[in-house]
């Protein structure tokens, strides 16, 4: 008697049990140009990990950075996109954290803004949370200093040993953003 294999079924949701979905059957296979693509996309990825340092520093330490070398301000509770951001970040802390109501969530938000030209670089900094969210936006002309500054700030912030030897979130974000 043959024995199954498992190899080309996909559990979509679930455990294992009855409320599960699966996908039995062969995957399809990548055409040239994707298996090349991810292909160049691991090899970027790995020599990025290759490239990223341990040397960590706390948020405090990495507002001063944004600071002093690209002249962030911090946007007061009243400016417009504010109260966006915050509830946007609020919500993915319900849904990431605890799902619990809105109002027993504690956050210490903070709002920074960089404008280089027509680049506008937002900084999201959640101290209690220990969350960092870099976001640009800009025109083509100016998109690759924004990308540029952002990389920088992450990089900046980098990651601790402990990151890069349980491969944590944050180390994989950083490789993800330095990849882009």
């Amino acid at each position: 008697m043959k024995t199954k294999r498992r190899k080309n079924v996909v559990i979509l949701s679930g455990a294992d049990g009855p409320t599960s979905i699966f996908l039995a059957g062969k995957r399809k296979r990548l055409s040239l140009i994707e298996w090349f693509k991810d292909w160049r996309n691991q090899r970027k990825q790995k020599k990025i990990k290759k490239t990223i340092t341990v040397n960590p520093h706390s948020m405090e330490e990495v507002i001063r950075y944004a600071k002093a070398k690209y002249h962030a301000v911090e946007l007061t509770s009243d400016a417009r996109n504010f109260i966006e951001v915050r509830r946007s970040h609020k919500e993915g802390l319900v849904f990431l954290k605890r799902p619990d109501p809105e109002d027993e969530l504690p956050m210490d938000f903070h709002l920074y803004e960089i404008r280089k030209g027509n680049e506008e670089i937002e900084m999201a900094v959640d101290f209690y949370w220990n969350i960092l969210n870099i976001s640009h936006q800009g025109n083509r002309k100016t998109w690759k200093q924004g990308e540029e500054i952002v990389k920088d700030l992450y990089r900046y912030y980098s990651v601790t040993r402990k990151d890069v030897e349980e491969n944590s979130e944050r180390y994989k974000n950083l490789v993800r953003i330095l990849s882009e």
